[in-house]
């Protein structure tokens, strides 16, 4: 989970909290009513993941790997991305928040399972009605969400005019914010709320999202190969964290090492694994020890596009990436400094 939702989690309990004493003022104790607000904030998180955990599976089936990922309000990121341009990745999200949404309707449809306590039936009703709200906002093919892919593909293979998406997205942003604004000033101050974080959290989303397609634009096409750094520092497998730690950390400050392990496949090794082990222990482990085998989910062959080394190192929230060539040996590492002085000569190259 993304660290926004130590902000979000609160927000969603108090929301609920002060909604339902809107709505019975007398009913409820404080202390009953925050119960019952936390367990609808689980409710709307667990939708969160439903719709996420749809588009994953599609990839799970068609991959065979679950990916390991982080889970926004809206949007998720992290290793082994879903295709966004397949019909069936896209649709699935929505759909799985369409089937708990139905799941969810049994407790009022079916006599024997019906709840007859008005808090939790109100709870219930609000995330059936969340689930319908977070598949149908994902059918609108206006960017962030989920079928704006498949649009976003199909003008670009059409030489559409792929700008208008996002001109969409931001005239959309703009309308959110200035009702927020306007129900703020009418006094429904959590419907207000929430419409301006929706509308801040849309833009800022349709940002990196318009940035990404911009340098996949910049680099569609292009090799790793060409832009690789062939000579890259290699870690003997033998020496110690903490030998590691002042020889190559503190010199060089890379984010990820070649690691040169004998009679082993090419291991690399980054910060986080090496963050990840107590300081009293770096003397006596070794590089070997933390050190992961170079595959496709953490590194790219040299034939691989620019484009896919971006996604990858988006998604695995790293700046540069090990390349191996056709044999699975070393064949150099592709960082983003690499890529910087390419995109300020496109940049200067484009029409004004």
């Amino acid at each position: 989970m993304d660290k926004s939702w130590l902000f979000l989690f609160p927000l969603f309990s108090w929301s609920f909290t002060q909604f339902l004493i809107n709505l019975s003022p007398h009913e409820f104790k404080l202390s009953h009513l925050w119960g019952y607000s936390i367990l609808a904030t689980c409710g709307i998180l667990f939708s969160v993941m439903i719709h996420e955990s749809g588009h994953m599976l599609v990839s799970v089936l068609k991959a065979g790997e679950w990916p390991k990922r982080t889970i926004y309000l809206f949007g998720s990121t992290g290793q082994n991305p879903y295709n966004p341009y397949d019909l069936l990745t896209v649709l699935s999200g929505p759909l799985f928040n369409f089937l708990f949404a139905l799941f969810l309707s049994l407790f009022f449809l079916v006599p024997s399972v019906q709840i007859t306590n008005s808090a939790l039936s109100t709870i219930i009703t609000c995330i059936i009605y969340f689930n319908f709200f977070l598949a149908v906002i994902n059918l609108i093919p206006i960017p962030p969400m989920d079928l704006s892919h498949l649009l976003h593909n199909y003008l670009k293979k059409k030489r559409g005019n792929v700008e208008l998406l996002f001109w969409a997205g931001t005239i959309t942003s703009l309308v959110l914010f200035t009702s927020g604004i306007a129900l703020l000033l009418k006094g429904r101050f959590i419907f207000g709320l929430w419409t301006l974080i929706i509308a801040i959290l849309q833009n800022s989303s349709l940002y990196n999202s318009y940035q990404t397609k911009k340098l996949q634009d910049f680099f569609r096409g292009e090799k790793v190969q060409k832009y690789m750094r062939r000579n890259p520092i290699i870690v003997p497998g033998s020496v110690s964290l903490s030998f590691f730690k002042k020889e190559y950390l503190s010199k060089y400050h890379f984010e990820t090492f070649p690691v040169n392990v004998a009679g082993s496949l090419l291991k690399q090794v980054d910060i986080s694994s090496f963050n990840s082990i107590p300081e009293m222990l770096w003397e006596e482990k070794k590089i070997s020890e933390i050190a992961v085998n170079c595959d496709d989910c953490n590194s790219l062959s040299i034939n691989s596009d620019v484009v896919d080394a971006l996604v990858l190192m988006k998604n695995l929230q790293k700046g540069c990436v090990v390349v191996t060539d056709n044999f699975g040996n070393l064949a150099g590492v592709l960082s983003c400094k690499d890529l910087i002085p390419y995109i300020s000569t496109k940049i200067d190259l484009s029409p004004q």
